[in-house]
């Protein structure tokens, strides 16, 4: 089973400020706790990996192939709007949060042709987690964090 949901809406969207960078900058979205993180239930009486689908005992200590999730991220369905211009920015790939490999995604870049002193609005990117099918029912989360990272 899966559930899908979007990061930055717009009324949530994620800004940057291009007050600093003339070499470029990117933009990428990771779990606050790293390939360890968890969606936990909001009575946090239970919780499950968030990109371990093949279970292998190596993140958050409740690995089993039956307690595996998997968590992706399509920053192609979003857009980047400004109070300047758009050109130079670009959409990252679609991808699997991947444990060990692919632990942070590339939602947006922008080159060193983005002017300063502009906004950069990034909203629309879709996420798709897989649940696993014994989970108990509940409202689960995890905390993410956007980096942004000049060039």
């Amino acid at each position: 089973q899966a559930t899908t949901g979007t990061f930055a809406t717009s009324t949530a969207k994620l800004r940057i400020f291009n007050s600093l960078a003339t070499n470029g900058w990117s933009v990428s979205l990771s779990p606050t706790a790293g390939p360890t993180a968890y969606w936990n239930r909001s009575d946090n009486l239970a919780k499950y990996d968030f990109n371990d689908s093949g279970g292998d005992g190596t993140d958050s200590g409740i690995d089993a192939d039956s307690l595996g999730g998997q968590l992706s991220v399509n920053p192609s369905t979003g857009s980047v709007s400004s109070s300047c211009s758009t050109t130079g920015t670009s959409l990252g790939a679609s991808a699997n949060f991947i444990e060990g490999t692919t632990n942070t995604i590339t939602l947006f870049t922008a080159s060193s042709g983005v002017p300063l002193g502009c906004n950069y609005d990034f909203t629309g990117a879709s996420l798709t987690q897989t649940i696993p099918a014994q989970q108990p029912a509940g409202t689960y989360t995890i905390d993410m964090t956007a980096t942004v990272v000049a060039l």
